[in-house]
């Protein structure tokens, strides 16, 4: 509870600002989870894991690349939730400066290194990447 709500307002009105302020918090989240929820069938990064594999690997790889992939979002997960406050405390714009910049090199990959494979089979796909 922030002080100011617990000590600067007149009695009358204390309780309900209080209240308020539990109330907006909980209205922030239930948006964040609305809007995450309406973004989510346009295609987020979370499918790309299981997507993106089939796609451009041989039917061979693809379950150990979806689980390698996998591993790795979690074990990035993981670090980025132990370093992240380690980093805030030097200093909030440096640590939301690494993070662009980390987006920015996966946009780079993603225009760069990714090939299109709208319109052609799996098996065109493994032909043309030499794989069958």
């Amino acid at each position: 509870m922030p002080l100011y709500l617990s000590g600067l307002p007149p009695a009358s009105i204390r309780g309900a600002l209080r209240a308020l302020n539990q109330v907006m918090i909980g209205i922030g989240l239930l948006s964040a989870y609305l809007v995450d929820y309406a973004l989510s069938g346009i295609g987020t990064w979370r499918v790309m894991a299981g997507l993106m594999p089939p796609e451009i690997l041989p039917l061979c790889a693809c379950g150990p690349a979806i689980g390698g992939a996998a591993l790795l979002n979690w074990l990035t997960n993981l670090f980025l939730t132990l370093v992240f406050p380690v980093l805030l405390y030097a200093g909030a714009g440096a640590v939301f400066a690494i993070f662009a910049v980390c987006a920015l090199l996966a946009c780079v990959f993603a225009a760069a290194g990714l090939r299109e494979t709208s319109g052609r089979s799996l098996e065109a796909i493994e032909m043309e990447q030499g794989f069958l």
